[in-house]
């Protein structure tokens, strides 16, 4: 075989183990790296509770601080309700004013719920449960 050729078949092979060689880099792959992301909830309501003092056919209101953590506007959906009422009184005693939506700014939100007693209301204890779901 002349020099010529055995040198063009000696670049050829080495070209050839070139390309291969790229290809198997090619085709390493890195181990996954992951970012865990934990999701909290933005929106907290306090007090827990507020017990107020009335006499037959007053008014009153309960303000609730709704926190919103986040730097984003949350709209809520507010529910009021009489749960627990005296033994010969009814739900319908007391008649509630508040707003069903609320949008919740980041940082502190006032929510007031106003009630009044009618003049038939019966003495004893009232329980109201206000509830605020996302929209």
């Amino acid at each position: 075989m002349n020099k010529n050729k055995l040198l063009k078949a000696l670049l050829i092979v080495l070209l050839l183990f070139a390309v291969l060689d790229l290809t198997a880099i090619a085709v390493i792959q890195l181990s996954p790296h992951y970012v865990y992301v934990t999701v909290e909830e933005a929106i907290s309501i306090t007090p827990n509770s507020i017990n107020p003092t009335l006499y037959v056919g007053e008014s009153g209101t309960a303000n609730f601080t709704i926190h919103n953590a986040a730097n984003v506007n949350i709209p809520l959906n507010v529910t009021a309700k009489v749960t627990a009422y005296p033994t010969n009184g009814t739900a319908t005693d007391l008649t509630l004013t508040y707003p069903s939506v609320i949008t919740a700014a980041p940082g502190d939100n006032i929510l007031t719920i106003h009630f009044s007693l009618t003049t038939g209301a019966f003495p004893g204890n009232y329980t109201i449960t206000v509830t605020a779901t996302r929209v």
